[in-house]
């Protein structure tokens, strides 16, 4: 099968929300979260509070789940490098003279 460069590298993987009444049609997908509705497969909803949005995105970095290992581009390069120096740096003054050293 021929796809982007993209799907490879975040091993991508295909759903169809369908439905039928009378004919098969798509449906939204979060219909498939409604109580009561049968499914063939398994879906998870994960709803993290912000607060807790700079954690999780440091412990996804650190299995390389980030903007560059998902899309690879000069772009996401410094998405990447931003979020690691911006976001998930301590952010003391200790740690900040330890850099500039």
């Amino acid at each position: 099968m021929k796809t982007h460069r993209r799907h490879f590298l975040q091993q991508s993987e295909y759903t169809l929300c369908l439905v039928f009444n009378d004919e098969w049609q798509f449906d939204q997908y979060h219909t498939v979260f409604d109580e009561g509705r049968h499914q063939q497969g398994f879906c998870w909803k994960f709803t993290i509070p912000a607060a807790e949005r700079r954690k999780v995105l440091k412990e996804l970095d650190e299995y390389n789940l980030n903007a560059l290992s998902l899309f690879g581009s000069e772009e996401s390069m410094m998405e990447t490098f931003a979020a690691r120096e911006f976001l998930f740096a301590n952010s003391s003054t200790e740690n900040v003279l330890s850099k500039s050293v």
